[in-house]
């Protein structure tokens, strides 16, 4: 079991310690961003996530294909003689070519998993501008963000 704060507790924590200690703590304001929601929201992040997803998905299918010639490849290596050399040149072969399938699979959903990073990377900035805005404008004394899953982690990108 490991032993662990939670990040939005430990936000609230260091949120509400900062307020007591504020010589005007009964003038501060505080403003939330919710960065997940923020994500959700924002079209160019739907738009290319979408992209993603369409990316994604013919990756995985094309694969998928690969992978059901190389499992006909096995069935028709089933009949063959064990004990012949065409046998252990087939078996050779295949067994390359299942695990430079599995490689590329890896390496596909690692590029997929970077260019999702990046956007949230790139959406991240615009959304502390606009906080950043809005709490000027709002007269806030501090903004407080709502931490987003890592990108990655969340079932959306993964086979």
């Amino acid at each position: 079991m490991r032993n662990y704060i939670h990040p939005l507790f430990a936000s609230a924590l260091l949120g509400s310690a900062l307020l007591f200690l504020s010589p005007n703590a009964e003038t501060t304001s505080l403003g939330f961003v919710d960065v997940q929601r923020c994500l959700d929201e924002y079209p160019a992040v739907g738009e290319e996530l979408a992209q993603l997803q369409v990316e994604l998905g013919a990756t995985l299918e094309a694969f998928q294909k690969r992978r059901a010639s190389l499992d006909e490849a096995e069935s028709e290596l089933a009949v063959m003689d064990a004990t012949s050399a065409q046998f252990r040149i087939e078996a050779f072969r295949l067994d390359e070519a299942r695990k430079s399938l599995d490689r590329e699979r890896e390496f596909a959903l690692g590029e997929l998993s970077a260019k999702k990073a990046e956007l949230t990377l790139r959406a991240w900035s615009q959304i502390r501008k606009v906080a950043g805005s809005i709490a000027e404008e709002q007269g806030l004394d501090m903004v407080h963000v709502l931490p987003a899953p890592l990108p990655g982690l969340e079932s959306g990108l993964e086979a």
